[in-house]
């Protein structure tokens, strides 16, 4: 929102019209996440200046978001790479204590690691927390055992 501020700042809103937001986002188009984002940031602004009686017409509703970049998501790391990520960040570090609990612990997304602490173990070794995403409306409860973690390699049971 900055850089379309700074470009676009000093002139009317109520003149704006979709060709001219289409315009914007297409000269960013090699960036796709940072257009698509500037559009759905723009939605909202305008869907006040809507509610609120600045405007009659959101200009951005309807404009379509540009394919992504990457849309297989994020890389899966191989064997090596979790290798070399325990080479520099060995047992007792916090960055391999996030990667034990994303890996072992049923965390898929950094919202719940981050929030995760002593108040999430049980003193039968449980490791027991609800999930961040959807918490409010159909909440998911994880429930895991908490193993003693071997002192060599952390994944040697998996590839010898």
């Amino acid at each position: 929102m900055d850089r379309f501020c700074q470009e676009h700042g000093d002139k009317p809103f109520t003149l704006l019209e979709r060709a001219h937001l289409l315009k914007i986002r297409d000269k960013i188009a090699d960036t796709p996440e940072a257009a698509n984002g500037m559009i759905k940031a723009l939605r909202q602004v305008f869907k006040y200046a809507v509610e609120y009686d600045y405007l009659t017409v959101n200009p951005a509703r309807d404009i379509d978001y540009l394919p992504s970049n990457n849309p297989g998501g994020f890389h899966a790391w191989t064997i090596e790479e979790l290798d070399q990520f325990e080479a520099a960040h060995p047992i007792g570090t916090k960055a391999h204590l996030a990667l034990a609990l994303m890996m072992y612990g049923g965390c898929t997304r950094s919202s719940d690691v981050v929030v995760l602490g002593r108040q999430n173990l049980t003193k039968d070794r449980r490791l027991r927390y609800t999930q961040f995403k959807n918490r409010k409306h159909s909440p998911v409860e994880i429930d895991v055992p908490v193993i003693d973690q071997p002192q060599e390699n952390s994944r040697s049971f998996t590839h010898g």
